[in-house]
C-alpha cells in the first residue's frame, strides 16, 4: 500500500488545500523592571526611605520559525519519506491504520492523475474516515515539512 500512499501523495497537486495549523515562532516577550532598582527613592535629610517597586514580569518564550528538516532533499519522494519517519510519522501511522485506507487509495489514485476534482470527492465520501486521514497526512507532509519539494503553494498550502 505504500507505494500507492506515496503515488497518490506525490500527485495530489492542487486537490488538497492546505492552511498552516502549526504556529509559527513569536518573539519574546519583554521581562519586567529589577526589583532591586525600580521604585526605589533616595534617602532624604527628613523623611524615609521609599517603597520598593514591584516584582517585573516573565519574558516569553520565543519561537522556532524556519524551514522544514525535511525540505530541499531534491525529490517530493525523498522529502516525503523523511516527513513519514519524523514529524509526520503518527499522521503516516493513522492513515495507514484507517478503515478503508487501501480502498480510498485505490479510488483516488485514477482522480488524481486525471486532475478531477468531482471523482476525488466521491471516494471521500465513501471512504471518510480514510479521507480525513489522508488529508491530514498530506497537509503533514506537503505543506508543514515539504512545502518547496513538493510544491506546497501549487497544492494550495498557504504560507
Amino acid at each position: 500500500m505504500k507505494w500507492l500512499y506515496a503515488v497518490t501523495l506525490v500527485s495530489l497537486g492542487a486537490l488538497v488545500a492546505c492552511g498552516d495549523s502549526k504556529p509559527s515562532g513569536g518573539e519574546g516577550g519583554a521581562g519586567g523592571e529589577d526589583p532591586t532598582t525600580s521604585g526605589m527613592t533616595s534617602m532624604s535629610t527628613t523623611g524615609g526611605m521609599g517603597g520598593m517597586g514591584g516584582a517585573g514580569g516573565a519574558g516569553g518564550a520565543g519561537g522556532a520559525g524556519g524551514a522544514a528538516s525535511c525540505d530541499m532533499k531534491g525529490s517530493c519522494d525523498s522529502c516525503r519519506m523523511c516527513a513519514e519517519m519524523g514529524d509526520c510519522k503518527e499522521e503516516a501511522a493513522a492513515f495507514q491504520g484507517a478503515p478503508n485506507a487501501m480502498a480510498f487509495a485505490q479510488c483516488l489514485q485514477p482522480c488524481l492523475m486525471n486532475q478531477d476534482q468531482m471523482c476525488a470527492n466521491a471516494c471521500c465520501m465513501a471512504n471518510q474516515q480514510a479521507c480525513a486521514a489522508y488529508q491530514t497526512l498530506a497537509k503533514c507532509v506537503i505543506c508543514d515539512n515539504c512545502p518547496v519539494d513538493c510544491n506546497g503553494p501549487m497544492a494550495g498550502c498557504m504560507p
